[in-house]
């Protein structure tokens, strides 16, 4: 084998060994995020439930008035419902992305990498909340 071959032949082994290190890296984040989404939709039905009583209790000890504890009750509860929505949006969205990826055969799956919608801010400091990146960088390799 030529000396040109056997550099080529190292390079495209480096690479499909760089491309499966970023796509179970981008995997692994994946599993994060979407534990992290479980979460924020558990306590969010959670407080959806709790707000009532606690305004209630507020209401009594505070002597406010019906129409005051009503308008702050359905402000929050219209607030509750958007966010829980926009989490569900955004894990079922993440989701049918990976899904689309792994319908795909491994060669395509780094090309398909950059397809992926960014995370809006919005979106990324909900989902991100403990500070951790994924490591893979805009060629989509993971170095």
């Amino acid at each position: 084998m030529a000396e040109g071959e056997r550099e080529n032949l190292t390079s495209s082994n480096s690479a499909g060994t760089r491309d499966h290190a970023a796509y179970a890296e981008l995997v692994s984040y994946v599993h994060r995020v979407h534990e992290k989404c479980r979460r924020l939709l558990r306590v969010g039905i959670i407080v959806f439930f709790a707000l009532p009583v606690f305004l209630a209790v507020m209401r009594y000890l505070a002597e406010m008035d019906k129409e005051v504890t009503l308008i702050i009750w359905i402000i929050c509860m219209f607030v509750l419902a958007v966010f829980l929505i926009f989490i569900s949006y955004f894990d079922r969205h993440l989701a049918k992305v990976m899904e689309d990826i792994n319908a795909q055969n491994t060669a395509d799956r780094v090309d398909n990498l950059m397809l992926i919608e960014p995370i809006g801010p919005i979106a990324k400091k909900l989902i991100d909340y403990d500070g951790q990146q994924p490591a893979i960088d805009a060629e989509g390799a993971g170095e």
